[in-house]
């Protein structure tokens, strides 16, 4: 599952297709909505990298599993990051 944590507007100017906007302040009081992708893959990513960080260890001390980030210098691997998840979605 893709997570974005970027505020509303950046979410609209463009994201991965399918993924899951929570802004970064709304994180905890939603983090319920997000307990049936606890086993699952989930990647979180923000415009820079530090909402995702601080998002991913949010998520960590909850006990969610496979939790991975991206951060700014990461971003060329969005493509393949999309590629993986339109072959095989989660």
């Amino acid at each position: 599952m893709k997570l974005i944590v970027r505020n509303v507007d950046q979410y609209k100017s463009g994201h991965m297709p399918n993924a899951i906007n929570i802004p970064s302040g709304q994180l905890l009081s939603r983090i319920k909505s997000l307990n049936s992708y606890n086993q699952n893959i989930l990647v979180a990513y923000c415009s820079t990298g530090s909402r995702s960080i601080k998002a991913a260890n949010m998520l960590a001390r909850r006990r969610f599993k496979n939790i991975y980030y991206l951060i700014k210098k990461d971003y060329r691997k969005i493509a393949l990051f999309y590629y993986l998840y339109t072959n095989n979605p989660c």
